[in-house]
């Protein structure tokens, strides 16, 4: 398990390597835990930035997911050859699973937060058979837009800024009331109506 300490000799390290310009030696540098705390360290970037917006805090829940997208693939690309490395050494489409658990697990806390605060308003249907179900997917979409964002060769990453709006509207499209839950509603109301 990373400590606290690990991840600051992370953070030091990674800056100190960029700066120097030293991306090809990080290879056998970042195996692991090393690498889980890349990871860590560009959640916890992105995070603090949106922390540190007094406006963020009034967004709905959607505007906090493309807040949170939108900021956290511009902390990627202070570090880009470095993800790029990171990627380049992986499978096709995804970070080694066990190195992105950490940044998975924090991602889920960030996610299961907005999803109580859109329940709370309404934004977003109660269906809490389903919530493990869509951290995991939320999970999913959040590697796809990394790796999207990674073979990104457009200029201003369109690409990505394309995948970041259709991924979110899709999540909050799926999410929000539909009727689907007018549906279950008047069954449930027609089956405790019948008791």
């Amino acid at each position: 398990m990373q400590t606290k300490s690990d991840r600051k000799i992370t953070k030091k390290y990674i800056k100190k390597t960029i700066k120097l310009g030293q991306l090809p030696f990080l290879t056998p540098f970042f195996a692991n835990s090393a690498e889980s705390g890349a990871w860590v360290y560009f959640f916890d970037e992105t995070v603090a930035i949106l922390r540190n917006d007094d406006e963020f805090e009034i967004f709905d829940t959607r505007s906090k997911m493309f807040a949170f997208y939108y900021t956290y693939v511009q902390v990627l690309g202070e570090y880009r050859g470095f993800v790029e490395l990171l990627y380049a050494t992986k499978e096709p489409y995804l970070p080694v699973a066990n190195n992105f658990k950490t940044f998975e697990k924090m991602y889920k806390e960030f996610a299961a937060a907005i999803y109580s605060q859109g329940n709370e308003t309404g934004e977003i249907a109660s269906r809490m058979p389903v919530k493990g179900f869509l951290l995991q997917f939320l999970v999913h979409q959040l590697r796809w837009v990394t790796r999207t964002w990674v073979l990104d060769t457009t200029q201003d990453c369109e690409k990505t800024d394309a995948a970041i709006e259709k991924a979110v509207h899709f999540s909050f499209d799926v999410l929000q009331p539909n009727f689907l839950d007018s549906g279950f509603d008047i069954a449930k109301f027609l089956i405790q109506r019948r008791k």
